[in-house]
């Protein structure tokens, strides 16, 4: 979990469907990622995940099915295969 990364900070994470190596580059209005491979999307880290859930009045489910359906309400930052 990331409670804190600074701004214009890259983050390296595997996706834990695909296992793919993800690259993303973090903005402070993330806050989730999706994966470059398998399109799969990923809490950035769980004050993100409250945030969507105190803004806009919703349950823990609600939110995890915003996620999955790439709600517009939440911003999300694209993995890379690679750093560029």
């Amino acid at each position: 979990m990331h409670y804190y990364y600074p701004e214009n900070e890259w983050l390296i994470e595997h996706c834990l469907v695909c296992g793919s190596v993800n690259h993303i580059f973090l903005t402070p209005e993330a806050h989730a990622w999706e994966c470059w491979a398998c399109f799969n999307r990923w809490w950035i880290d769980d004050l993100s995940k409250d945030v969507i859930i105190i803004t806009y009045n919703v349950d823990e489910d609600e939110a995890d099915d915003m996620l999955g359906n790439a709600h517009h309400y939440i911003n999300f930052a694209h993995g890379h295969s690679e750093i560029n």
